[in-house]
């Protein structure tokens, strides 16, 4: 599992495992963040069956409307990345860093009216980017990333700050 991308194939398999430590298998695309590390790093599952092991966080939806690529645009942006690094439960640096699901829920999401144009427009804009930067477009980046510093409200001093880490 990497930004943007989740390939795992699994080996081996013990479908009849006993006890409480058996694997699921579980289907659907879902969001899906890395909990170890030092950055964000998210992706989405495919929507085929899939396994997603304990060391992910999961989640099928984020709120009415919103798309999952959006929050995944979101989530691999440089600014969110800079944002958790710099906070209270920020590890940057740390070889073992561990990500706490509160850590990700004090992240802060831009609060758009999905039933305005102007919304509308940046959220299908986002999320039309991230589909082609789930599809390889890696030259994508820069172009989600300057989106998220629009919806942020950012300006060119703050932006350099964080272009410059």
């Amino acid at each position: 599992m990497g930004r943007y991308s989740f390939d795992w194939q699994p080996q081996l398999f013990f479908a009849n495992a006993p006890g409480p430590g058996a694997f699921r298998a579980t289907a659907g695309p879902r969001l899906i963040v890395r909990k170890t590390g030092d950055s964000l790093v998210a992706t989405l599952t495919p929507e085929t069956e899939s396994f997603v092991l304990q060391s992910l966080y999961q989640s099928k939806a984020v709120a009415k409307g919103v798309a999952p690529e959006f929050i995944l645009g979101l989530l691999n942006s440089k600014f969110l990345t800079f944002l958790y690094q710099r906070s209270e439960f920020g590890q940057k640096g740390r070889v073992l860093a561990q990500m706490r699901k509160g850590h990700l829920d004090q992240l802060p999401v831009p609060r758009l009216k999905l039933s305005k144009a102007f919304d509308r427009e940046r959220h299908d804009v986002l999320v039309e980017l991230v589909r082609g930067r789930l599809k390889g477009g890696h030259e994508l980046e820069l172009q989600i990333d300057t989106l998220v510093y629009g919806l942020y409200g950012l300006n060119e001093e703050e932006i350099a700050l964080i272009e410059g880490e």
